[in-house]
C-alpha cells in the first residue's frame, strides 16, 4: 500500500512490471511473410481475476487456434477469435487474433514463455511476456497499453499510460515518469487526457490516462522495458 507521510501526502514509486514486445514489420514490397506476436491486455491482476493474452497473426493463419503454454498456478481458457483489417501506405493488412483468459490462483510474478507456431512451413515465435498477480490492489496501480503489436518503420502510434488511483486519493499533486527504456523509438510529448473511472478486480478506481506518441526509428524487433512513475498525492481517510 502507499505510505502516508506526516502531512498526509504520499510519495510512491509505481512500477509497471511488464515488457511489451513489438514486432517491427520491415518489408514495403508485395511479398510479406507471416508475422506472429503475443500481447497482454494488462500486466497486473488480482488473484482469482483474469487477464487476457491475445495471439495476433498477420499474413498467414494457423490451421487451428494455437494453445497457450501451461503456467504453474494459472488457469487458462479460450475466449474466441477476431479479425481486423487496416490500410497503411495504400496497402491492406489483415490480421487474425485468438484470445485466452489467464487466471492466477497465487500472488507472484508469472512468465509466459515464447509460443511457437508453424504456418505453411514457416516457424514463428512470440516474445516471452511477464505479468504480476497481487493478493489485493493498493491505493495505486500503474499500467501501460499499446494499440497494437505490429508496426512499420516510421509509423507513429500512441501508448497509453494509465494511473489508477483509489477514491481515497483526493488530489494528484505530481506525476513524474522516470526515464523509460524506449530504444528504437522517437518519443513525443506526453499529454494528460480526461480522467475516467475504471473497474479493476471488482474495485472502482479513478483513472488518469496519459498519451505518449512513439515513432519507430529503426528496424528489427523492438522492446519497451518496464516503466516506473513517481506520484505525490493527497490521501483522505482509508
Amino acid at each position: 500500500m502507499l505510505n502516508t507521510a506526516e502531512d498526509f501526502f504520499v510519495r510512491r514509486w509505481l512500477r509497471w512490471p511488464g515488457v511489451l514486445p513489438i514486432a517491427l514489420l520491415l518489408s514495403t514490397h508485395a511479398a510479406v511473410s507471416a508475422t506472429f506476436s503475443a500481447r497482454l491486455d494488462r500486466t497486473t491482476v488480482e488473484v482469482g481475476d483474469a487477464l487476457t493474452i491475445t495471439l495476433i497473426f498477420e499474413g498467414g493463419i494457423p490451421p487451428r487456434p494455437p494453445p497457450v503454454p501451461e503456467i504453474n498456478n494459472v488457469r487458462s481458457g479460450y475466449r474466441g477469435e477476431s479479425q481486423n483489417t487496416q490500410i497503411f501506405n495504400g496497402q491492406i493488412h489483415s490480421s487474425v487474433s485468438y484470445s485466452y483468459a489467464l487466471s492466477p490462483n497465487q500472488p507472484g510474478d508469472y512468465h509466459v514463455p515464447a509460443i511457437e507456431v508453424s504456418i505453411d512451413g514457416q516457424k514463428l515465435k512470440s516474445a516471452p511476456l511477464v505479468f504480476r498477480a497481487t493478493a489485493g490492489l493498493s491505493l495505486g496501480v500503474f499500467d501501460v497499453s499499446l494499440p497494437k503489436a505490429d508496426i512499420y518503420l516510421g509509423e507513429t502510434f500512441v501508448a497509453q499510460l494509465s494511473l489508477h488511483l483509489d477514491p481515497t486519493v483526493l488530489a494528484l499533486k505530481d506525476f513524474h515518469l522516470t526515464p523509460w527504456q524506449t530504444d528504437g523509438f522517437t518519443v513525443g510529448t506526453m499529454v494528460q487526457a480526461e480522467q475516467t473511472t475504471t473497474q479493476i478486480s471488482n474495485r472502482l478506481f479513478n483513472t488518469i490516462p496519459f498519451k505518449l506518441p512513439l515513432t519507430a526509428a529503426k528496424t528489427g524487433p523492438l522492446t519497451l522495458e518496464p516503466a516506473e512513475c513517481r506520484i505525490v498525492a493527497g490521501v483522505g481517510p482509508v
